[in-house]
């Protein structure tokens, strides 16, 4: 079974050469822009998420399963995968290893990258088609130069009509991967799922602080309660 930790931060990459239709090409840019639109404009969401990995391009066999969440609220941002947590706020990142119980505190340099903004991805990628089914628009993406080192060879978009919020995301490899089997390993096509399981920002009682994590002590920070068996390391020029 292959391991997600390289790939589960990167919400955002894929690839399929092919015939553009500038008719679907410009319906899909004009749904695409209206996505980032949402996303950008909007200062609060709260969004659970679930990662699969699948063994094969279509196959239905589940390798490795995870939950994550985004969060935003103004200035605010918060990533989470697995046994890691990226938090942003107005001058001060936080990077939290849960698995190891470490917090480095670093001096807020530039922004996180957000999964949900496709600005990036439009720089590698451009719609290929676009497909109407029920609530959603399906977008394919393709690589703008096939010669660029990217993880994945394709990549397919599920937009909300209404809402025009990501319902999910396929990023298929680029690259067999390896997958354990009772033979021992075995390379094989893979792709990724990525899921919007809910919207849960009127669930959450208060906006996210940095209080929550570190509080700021005479000789440097301290670790909240609920953090009070992490390591703290401290990466600031304070």
């Amino acid at each position: 079974m292959i391991s997600l930790y390289r790939y589960i931060l990167m919400l955002t990459l894929q690839v399929t050469i092919g015939c553009y239709s500038c008719f679907s090409q410009k319906s899909a840019a004009a749904v695409l822009a209206d996505f980032e639109k949402n996303y950008t404009t909007n200062d609060s969401y709260d969004l659970a998420l679930v990662y699969t990995m699948y063994k094969g391009f279509t196959g239905h066999k589940i390798t490795e399963q995870y939950k994550g969440s985004l969060y935003k609220e103004g200035t605010t941002f918060r990533m989470t995968a697995m046994e890691n947590e990226v938090v942003q706020f107005d001058k001060k990142q936080l990077n939290i290893d849960h698995q190891t119980k470490q917090i480095y505190i670093r001096n807020k340099v530039k922004e996180v990258e957000n999964p949900t903004h496709i600005v990036r991805l439009l720089q590698y990628y451009a719609p290929v088609t676009m497909q109407t089914k029920a609530d959603r628009y399906i977008i394919e993406m393709a690589i703008k130069n096939s010669q660029l080192p990217l993880p994945f060879q394709k990549m397919r978009l599920h937009i909300h009509k209404e809402t025009k919020i990501l319902l999910k995301q396929t990023l298929f490899f680029a690259q067999k991967q390896a997958f354990v089997t009772t033979d021992g390993n075995e390379l094989d096509t893979a792709r990724l799922e990525i899921e919007i399981e809910e919207q849960a920002l009127e669930k959450r009682v208060s906006p996210i602080t940095l209080s929550d994590y570190v509080i700021t002590g005479n000789s440097g920070y301290i670790a909240a309660d609920n953090y009070k068996n992490y390591n703290i390391i401290d990466q600031t020029n304070r």
